[in-house]
């Protein structure tokens, strides 16, 4: 429960706009105690998992030190979630290169929904999608 508890601060985080370095050094502690806790009172399986959260907690509050991007993935899994579906619908793709052109066309699409532009006009001009990331 406690790691649901830090992760949900985690995300209450995310809604602040500047991050205190109290609010970063509490979460550390908070997780580095839940590790160090529960590594004695396990059975095998959970602990050789808690040891690997535990060697990769830093990548749990990579957030905390680089927000520039959300605390979580789902961005990501909502963006190849098209793939899979039209995979599964159709049977996959007729040609290798139909598959590599749908992924395209579907990463211009995304992309202008993450810099909130209209998707029809870079659809016409993919190139513009470079002069956005300089």
């Amino acid at each position: 429960m406690e790691m649901k508890k830090i992760i949900e601060d985690l995300f209450k985080l995310d809604k602040q706009k500047r991050i205190h370095p109290n609010q970063k050094s509490q979460i550390e502690e908070r997780l580095y105690k839940l590790f160090s806790s529960l590594l004695t009172k396990s059975k095998k399986e959970i602990k050789t998992f808690q040891k690997s959260l535990a060697a990769k907690w830093r990548h749990i509050t990579t957030y905390l030190y680089e927000c520039y991007g959300p605390p979580d993935n789902n961005g990501s899994e909502r963006a190849i979630r098209n793939v899979k579906v039209k995979e599964k619908v159709s049977g996959g793709f007729r040609s290798f290169q139909g598959a590599q052109e749908y992924v395209i066309i579907r990463s211009i699409i995304e992309t202008a929904r993450k810099f909130r532009l209209h998707s029809f006009h870079l659809l016409q001009n993919p190139n513009s999608l470079f002069q956005i990331a300089e």
